[in-house]
């Protein structure tokens, strides 16, 4: 079973968030529920990384670790890139993904809920000022490969969209 949390919310949404992927969860056929769940997290500071301890960490790993023990499953969690993370879903090889959807995601996961809600930030030279999308027209601007964060954005054709595998590379 593919379940994938693809909308974002208030972080006070975390108990329904649990409940919801719960019931979910285990809704899935016997054999299913028999095997390890494969939880996905995308590779990314603050959501998925390795901290000094060099054991994974971050927000979307710990919720998604979290909500496996509360639905009482056994799991493993891969860290991967954030655009491998819904191939990994689609293609069979994970069960479970805490991230932003996709068309690719929405073919072949459920989104449940939404688990937080993040601001989107720009980053300039210091004299840039981004009050609005009006004003990275003719700029380029590096997006996540695979992400999808804002329609209005993705629609605007004047401004130059550069996929890039992350956020070290984009900055």
């Amino acid at each position: 079973m593919a379940c994938s949390v693809v909308r974002q919310t208030q972080p006070g949404n975390l108990r329904r968030l649990f409940l919801l992927c719960t019931v979910a969860l285990l809704q899935a056929l016997p054999a299913v529920q028999a095997k390890e769940l494969r939880i996905v997290t995308i590779e990314s500071a603050p959501f998925g990384f390795v901290g000094p301890d060099r054991q994974p960490t971050g927000m979307m790993y710990e919720i998604g670790n979290l909500i496996a023990t509360e639905a009482g499953f056994t799991y493993s969690n891969q860290l991967t890139p954030y655009a491998r993370s819904a191939h990994a879903v689609v293609h069979g090889d994970a069960d479970f993904v805490l991230r932003y959807s996709s068309a690719e995601l929405a073919a072949a996961a459920i989104p449940v809920t939404g688990v937080l809600r993040l601001p989107t930030i720009v980053v300039g030279k210091p004299a840039s000022r981004f009050e609005s999308l009006a004003d990275l027209h003719g700029k380029t601007v590096g997006t996540p490969r695979g992400g999808r964060f804002d329609a209005s954005f993705e629609a605007d054709t004047a401004i130059l969209k550069y996929q890039v595998a992350d956020y070290s590379q984009m900055l």
